[in-house]
C-alpha cells in the first residue's frame, strides 16, 4: 500500500474545490493516509455519485489513516487518476460520507509521483448516480440550505405573509399559495430571484 504523509483535507458531503473552503470548516491534518491510483471512470464516480465500497476493501484500509495529534479514528484515503487527487472519507458500512479537494501544492506533489503507480480496481456499488453536468458552487448550496432551514423553522403564518409581500409587493392570505410560490423560487435552478429572496430573508432575520 502507498501512503502520503502530512496532508490537509476538508471533507464535505459534496466535492468542493479548495478555494471554496471556509475558515470554520473542520480542516483535518493527516499524518499518514493511503493513496490509490484509479481509472478516470472510477474517479468520476467517486467524485460525483453516491458510492458504497466492498467490505473487503474496508478491511484493507481500516486503521491505516492517522491524524496529527489526535486518536480519532477516521476511515479515509486518497485517490488519483493522474490528473487530480481527491480525499475520500467512508463510514463503517463503506458509504462515502465525505469528499475533499487538496491544496494546490500538495496535489501537485502527489501527481508527480502517482503516474508511476499501478491502477487499482476497487470494488464498489453506485447507490445513486448524480448529474455530473450540473455544477453548483458551494455558496449557492449554502444559500439554498439557509432558505430551507428558515422556512422549516418558521411556522408563523404572518412571517410567510410578510416575506411574500416583501418579495412580490402584493398581499396574499392563502398560506398554501404563499408556500407554493416561495418554495418554487429556490427549488429550481438558482437565479436572480433566488438571490433576491435570500437577501430579503437575511435582512428580515437580522432585523428581528
Amino acid at each position: 500500500m502507498n501512503y502520503i504523509y502530512d496532508i490537509i483535507l476538508n471533507f464535505n458531503k459534496l466535492y468542493y474545490d479548495f478555494y471554496e473552503w471556509k475558515d470554520n470548516d473542520n480542516i483535518l491534518n493527516f499524518r499518514k493516509i493511503p493513496l490509490f491510483r484509479i481509472s478516470d471512470k472510477d474517479y468520476m464516480c467517486y467524485k460525483y455519485d453516491d458510492i458504497r465500497f466492498d467490505g473487503k476493501f474496508l478491511k484493507i484500509i481500516n486503521g491505516y489513516s492517522c491524524l496529527v495529534n489526535s486518536n480519532t479514528e477516521i476511515v479515509a484515503f486518497l485517490v488519483s487518476n493522474s490528473k487530480e487527487v481527491m480525499g475520500i472519507k467512508i463510514d463503517n458500512d463503506g458509504n462515502i460520507i465525505g469528499k475533499s479537494s487538496l491544496l494546490i501544492d500538495e496535489e501537485e506533489e502527489i501527481l508527480d509521483d502517482v503516474s508511476g503507480l499501478n491502477i487499482n480496481r476497487i470494488d464498489y456499488s453506485i447507490i445513486k448516480k448524480n448529474d455530473r453536468n450540473i455544477f453548483v458552487p458551494r455558496i449557492i448550496n449554502d444559500k439554498r440550505k439557509y432558505l430551507i432551514d428558515f422556512f422549516n423553522n418558521n411556522s408563523d403564518i404572518n412571517v410567510y405573509r410578510y416575506i411574500y409581500y416583501d418579495f412580490y409587493e402584493k398581499e396574499e392570505n392563502d398560506i398554501v399559495k404563499i408556500k407554493k410560490k416561495l418554495f418554487g423560487i429556490f427549488n429550481c435552478k438558482w437565479n436572480n430571484e433566488c438571490d433576491k429572496l435570500y437577501n430579503n430573508i437575511r435582512e428580515f432575520s437580522n432585523s428581528r
